[in-house]
């Protein structure tokens, strides 16, 4: 397919493009490979004056396409405005406290290794556990564990087709929040 015609300055991917969307707005009108072929006609075939080409009525159509579509197209989205359900923020949560525990598998191997390796590094790793930043990590890898653990009991009911209507969806995503508060609550309770 040659780029001569009306479109010589329109490159191929262009053509692919403007023929989508006027083919999404016009599905019955003309077959895509058609419509390409209308766009690389070459100028040397003549129109009379009171028919317009087929080119120049695809690109005025395209045109005006453009022009509502750029009025339609937001500007810029700010985050912080949109307001999430309970549900899309427990499933954010859910990847997110799962992310947590990828990137504290190696403390909590560690601690593993050390806890059954000897009676002196068992002592010592009491000894290190005593730091109050390293109580932080603790509790906060064990909060990631539950909130993962219960959220995650919440999805696979959830795939058994039990509470997927909206008002039950809302419920158990606020009943998770409520467990793992409560539960980050005892296990800050009996670290410190």
């Amino acid at each position: 397919m040659t780029r001569s015609g009306l479109h010589k300055n329109i490159s191929q991917n262009r053509i692919n493009y403007l023929g989508s969307l006027w083919l999404s707005a016009n599905p019955r009108s003309v077959s895509y490979k058609n419509l390409c072929l209308i766009l690389a006609k070459p100028k040397t075939q003549r129109y009379n004056r009171r028919e317009l080409s087929p080119a120049c009525v695809f690109s005025q159509q395209i045109n005006r396409m453009l022009e509502v579509s750029e009025k339609q197209r937001p500007v810029y989205l700010n985050l912080a405005q949109f307001h999430f359900p309970p549900m899309a923020i427990v499933s954010i949560c859910h990847r997110i406290s799962g992310v947590l525990l990828f990137l504290f598998l190696p403390l909590m191997l560690y601690i593993l290794h050390q806890a059954v390796h000897s009676a002196d590094s068992f002592a010592a790793l009491t000894l290190c556990l005593q730091n109050g930043f390293m109580k932080f990590l603790v509790w906060v890898m064990l909060s990631a564990i539950w909130f993962h653990v219960v959220a995650g009991i919440r999805h696979l009911i959830m795939d058994l087709g039990i509470g997927e209507s909206l008002n039950v969806a809302r419920a158990s995503s606020y009943a998770v929040f409520v467990i793992v508060a409560v539960l980050m609550i005892i296990m800050g309770v009996w670290l410190w």
